[in-house]
């Protein structure tokens, strides 16, 4: 089988896994080419897909190679169609010696991806080409660095990410008050409060009145803010775009 073919075969189990959206990305790579098969991005894209599609996956590992690529593509057609151009700093480039920023990104998303067990986090470490691919303000060491990171954050550490970018002026009616020393407080908030500082610790989210969060008791959702940092990450995985009933945990972060 061609390398066109596995390519395609991958994005289409992809797509009955994961969603039939997935696999118009199909017609965007191989045969009749459209603006991303003709673009430097389409190209090394359809060249990172065909290089891991030789490796052994199993069916899962397939699927979900093949959803993040057909992502992936989706995003970079949305983008070009919308007007925007490819960075011209470098971010493409390649020699006889060293690939270039490009490949090397590209292949760490599908890896990330196909070893990514929580799948619904798929989705987001994708956005990450096509925002990167198009913006030259956008550092690709820092995208590897978000990359690998973004990686070891839990599903649910995603969404409070998410949930504390989408929380201008407190709109979700989050708690303000400590949580106090002598409440009495369920596992699950205990679980949910250490999720917010570990993210407190890696520099992704802070406190707006910079109070230091030590502990449960300092944690106050409808305080956090995003860190300049926080804000790469939310930029560059879309998380803006995160629906509102992936917080299902937001009444026990309420008054």
């Amino acid at each position: 089988m061609g390398n066109e073919n596995k390519s395609q075969k991958l994005i289409q189990t992809g797509a009955e896994t994961f969603g039939a959206a997935i696999g118009g990305a199909i017609g965007l790579i191989g045969g009749p080419l459209g603006a991303i098969g003709g673009s430097i991005a389409g190209v090394i894209i359809s060249k990172g897909l065909s290089e891991l599609a030789d490796r052994f996956l199993s069916n899962r590992e397939q699927a979900r190679v093949g959803a993040s690529a057909g992502l992936t593509i989706i995003g970079v057609q949305e983008n070009i169609d919308r007007g925007l151009t490819l960075r011209e700093d470098g971010f493409f480039d390649s020699d006889e010696i060293n690939r270039s920023k490009a490949e090397e990104l590209f292949e760490g998303i599908l890896i990330k991806c196909k070893n990514e067990f929580e799948e619904k986090k798929i989705k987001f470490i994708s956005n990450i080409y096509k925002n990167v691919a198009f913006d030259s303000s956008v550092n690709p060491d820092n995208a590897n660095q978000i990359l690998n990171l973004v990686q070891q954050f839990s599903y649910r550490q995603l969404t409070i990410l998410a949930l504390v970018g989408q929380n201008s002026e407190n709109k979700f009616s989050l708690r303000v008050n400590y949580f106090r020393d002598d409440e009495t407080l369920s596992t699950e908030i205990e679980f949910l409060l250490q999720d917010f500082i570990l993210l407190d610790k890696q520099g992704i989210i802070c406190r707006n009145d910079n109070t230091a969060m030590l502990d449960s008791s300092d944690v106050s959702p409808g305080l956090m803010k995003l860190t300049q940092i926080g804000l790469s990450y939310f930029q560059l995985l879309d998380l803006s775009t995160m629906p509102k009933e992936e917080f299902y945990f937001l009444e026990q972060l309420k008054q």
